[in-house]
């Protein structure tokens, strides 16, 4: 059994329970757009600690948090106290069904986003994630 799911499970109830909007790569299209948001952009895993018996998942996972502003307009403040959120939750992060032997802050970098009604300002984090599933 793959930890992916469950780690996406694990991050979208960790975030919701914070009050956090998150989403899977991109809004629903019939979604009123929030002015802030997580996306869970990229997810990645390779086996790691391998014996003849075992291995353990080494995963990474890619958020990308969204502040929507009005044209013109950038909220770096915003976006920090998001971040500050976000990384207290991915820290105590717990995967039912799975024993979370680390979870660590890799990198992060910021852009913005032009549109033609909206400045749209993203940080985007990676997390590797240290997985065994219990037996």
């Amino acid at each position: 059994m793959t930890p992916d799911g469950a780690i996406r499970k694990a991050i979208v109830n960790a975030l919701e329970a914070q009050g956090i909007i998150v989403t899977e790569q991109v809004l629903p299209i019939s979604a009123t757009i929030p002015t802030t948001f997580v996306e869970i952009n990229a997810q990645g895993r390779q086996r790691t600690a391998v014996s003849k018996q075992n291995y353990e998942w080494e995963s990474n996972v890619t958020l990308s948090l969204v502040k929507v502003n009005e044209k013109g307009y950038i909220s770096s403040v915003e976006l920090d106290a998001l971040d500050t959120v976000v990384c207290r939750a991915m820290d105590n992060l717990t995967v039912p069904g799975f024993r979370v032997a680390l979870t660590r802050f890799f990198s992060s970098d910021s852009d913005n986003i032009e549109s033609p009604a909206n400045t749209i300002n993203r940080r985007h984090i990676q997390y590797e994630i240290w997985i065994n599933r219990i037996p």
